[in-house]
């Protein structure tokens, strides 16, 4: 299919990609996948310029894709729609994330940040005792992460609706990056998901996170 291509991550088996980019040399690879749950996709649609993650009755972590060993001082800032929290049960999310993975992730770490939204509510969040939630009937928004020195914020826009948080941060980050998943391993019914217009990246001091606008294949193989 040309102008489309198709990364399907499933559990147990090798990572599938079918690449029809004209030029590949053109395409800078930025991004990383870990996959996750049976049957989750994450997919770029070349031709409406559109990142989008979904997966059909799973349930706890679905996929991530990731830019690992970013510098300096950002605003990053993502643009969604269709957020789909499935026909039944379960609670899933989808997020922006910036973490440490050497850091272990236990009920203790307070280094993860994330800006996300779930079935009738958005949320953001700098660990585990810095949490803003707020509900919302909506399923398109923005999400927004800001890191300069050690002041760090999270926030997430949905309509009217806002859930912000702010914190000082001395952890160095190592992974940015999008998520699906399901809160508490719970079991969804149906197809959930999301689609991501654009990844902007507004940077001030030496920052080597790079935004996207999803217009050919910029996953690593």
């Amino acid at each position: 299919m040309k102008n489309a291509w198709k990364l399907f991550a499933l559990l147990g088996l090798s990572m599938i990609v079918f690449n029809s980019c004209d030029n590949e040399d053109e395409c800078f690879k930025i991004w990383q996948v870990a996959p996750g749950a049976s049957g989750v996709i994450v997919e770029i649609d070349l031709t409406n310029k559109e990142l989008s993650m979904q997966g059909l009755d799973f349930g706890g972590f679905g996929a991530e894709i990731f830019q690992s060993y970013f510098t300096g001082d950002f605003e990053a800032i993502a643009t969604f729609k269709n957020f789909a929290a499935g026909s039944g049960g379960g609670r899933p999310y989808a997020e922006m994330v910036m973490y440490n993975p050497e850091i272990p992730d236990t009920i203790l770490d307070t280094t993860a940040v994330f800006a996300g939204i779930t079935r009738n509510q958005i949320f953001s969040g700098i660990g585990v005792n810095w949490y803003s939630a707020k509900n919302t009937l909506g399923n398109n928004g923005v999400f927004k992460i800001k890191k300069f020195g050690n002041n760090l914020s999270s926030t997430v826009i949905v309509g009217v609706d806002t859930a912000t948080v702010s914190q000082y941060y001395s952890v160095s980050p190592i992974r940015f990056g999008f998520r699906i998943g399901t809160f508490n391993d719970s079991i969804v019914q149906g197809i959930s998901g999301i689609k991501f217009t654009k990844f902007q990246v507004i940077g001030s001091n030496n920052a080597t996170l790079l935004g996207d606008e999803f217009i050919c294949n910029s996953i690593m193989p």
